[in-house]
């Protein structure tokens, strides 16, 4: 704990899962829309699993499926709203 900081303090989960190890993590500023869900995680793991990412580190394959996914959302017509909140952390 540094001086000034609060004993408390909340941690948003994707900074959480880094503090735990894991490489590179993929979460949202806020809730996102059910009805998004679906196209999205089938997009991501399309994406993220594909041939064409064979022999690149896991940790690029996901900013890039990320990436993918809600170019799919944008591409739908999603506002605004409901695909900006999603975000990748690296480390």
């Amino acid at each position: 704990m540094t001086e000034g900081s609060i004993a408390d303090e909340a941690l948003h989960l994707t900074a959480a899962m880094q503090c735990c190890g894991f490489r590179s993590v993929v979460g949202t500023m806020w809730g996102m829309a059910d009805a998004d869900g679906p196209d999205l995680v089938e997009t991501f793991h399309r994406s993220m699993f594909s041939n064409k990412q064979a022999g690149k580190p896991y940790h690029e394959r996901s900013a890039r499926a990320l990436r993918d996914a809600v170019r799919r959302l944008r591409k739908n017509q999603v506002p605004l709203e409901r695909w900006v909140n999603f975000v990748h952390y690296d480390a």
